[in-house]
Formats: structure tokens, C-alpha cells, sequence
């Protein structure tokens, strides 16, 4: 079976709860059982250097968001059997901290509608 995960937050790459524990756990299980299984995440600037220096730059698009074209780098990194992409934009991920800001509501706008963009570029249609 296919499965993308689309998480705000996953163990080990970035976390502030419990959601980071699942979304760090669940793909690995599920891997190891022998699904493809893959995870996106965005590319916080809190990600620990160590983990970004081994990533690897895949591909990059722009993303319509309401009156403006947005850049969307893509990284990825395989880890315990799973495939994750890492969506890169300064403008709303280059921040101290997850959550809390005034346009959270766009920064996950802008994250959602890359991650759909981003299925075209890894030619990965998960299985319903």
C-alpha cells in the first residue's frame, strides 16, 4: 500500500507534542510492515543542522496562494524505512518556534497546497 503523511511535526526531525510522536512512530510501523510509506513535513529553521546536512535538495515549484506565486523548495531524507520530503520556504517556516504566529492560518494554507503540488513532482499517488 502507498501512504503520504502530511504532518506539521514528526520525531525525529521536529517536535512540540504528541503529535510529533505519532507522526514520527505510525509511518515507521507501517514501513516496516512493508508499505511505502512517506512523509511531509515543512523545513522549520529549528530542524537541527545535523539533520539537514543530510537531506537532499529534490526539486523545487511555485505555489499559488491567494494573490501570489510562492517558492517551494522540496529536500528529502530516508529514515527507518521512510521516505520523508521536507517543504522549504523561508517567508513562513525561517522562525523560532512551530506554531503561534498571526498568519499560521497561511503558513499551513501555503504547506497544504504544496504538499498536493509536490505528489506531481515524486509521482506518488497513495492508495485510497
Amino acid at each position: 500500500m502507498k501512504i503520504l503523511y502530511l504532518s506539521s511535526e514528526a520525531r525525529p526531525f521536529i517536535a512540540s507534542g504528541g503529535l510529533a510522536d505519532v507522526a514520527g512512530s505510525l509511518p515507521n510501523a507501517l514501513a516496516a510492515l512493508g508499505h511505502d510509506t512517506r512523509v511531509v513535513l515543512p523545513l522549520y529553521s529549528d530542524i537541527k543542522p545535523e539533520w539537514k546536512e543530510k537531506m537532499s535538495f529534490l526539486c523545487n515549484f511555485n505555489v499559488a496562494l491567494a494573490w501570489r506565486n510562492q517558492y517551494c523548495g522540496v529536500y528529502t531524507i530516508d529514515y527507518n524505512g521512510v521516505t520523508y520530503y521536507l517543504l522549504d520556504n523561508e517567508y513562513y517556516f525561517k522562525r523560532s518556534g512551530l506554531y503561534g504566529y498571526y498568519d499560521d492560518p497561511e503558513r499551513f494554507a501555503f504547506y497544504s497546497r504544496a504538499a498536493v503540488e509536490l505528489i506531481k513532482y515524486i509521482d506518488f499517488v497513495p492508495d485510497v
